[in-house]
């Protein structure tokens, strides 16, 4: 079955993307695959915040480079010590 023409997210309007995380112990599998579905668009935010396990996460993710962030969250014995707001863009 042919593959549904992708349309492209314009985020040209914003100039500042967010992503908030909330805890909630099985939310952080889904957290993961959410940012990896959003880095494969290449939206990648320039805030990320969290709490609990949102906060693990947010620190994965800005602690590591973009195409390596979304590994990383999977296995979380990578968790970086940056606190639980941290600004990952210009």
């Amino acid at each position: 079955m042919p593959r549904a023409k992708q349309r492209r997210i314009d985020l040209s309007p914003y100039p500042l993307v967010a992503l908030v995380l909330q805890g909630g112990g099985a939310l952080g599998a889904y957290q993961a695959g959410a940012y990896e579905a959003l880095a494969s668009e290449n939206i990648h935010p320039n805030w990320i915040a969290g709490i609990s396990i949102g906060a693990i996460n947010a620190a994965i993710i800005a602690g590591n480079a973009p195409r390596n962030a979304s590994k990383s969250s999977a296995d979380s014995g990578n968790a970086s010590p940056r606190p639980s707001i941290c600004r990952t863009g210009p």
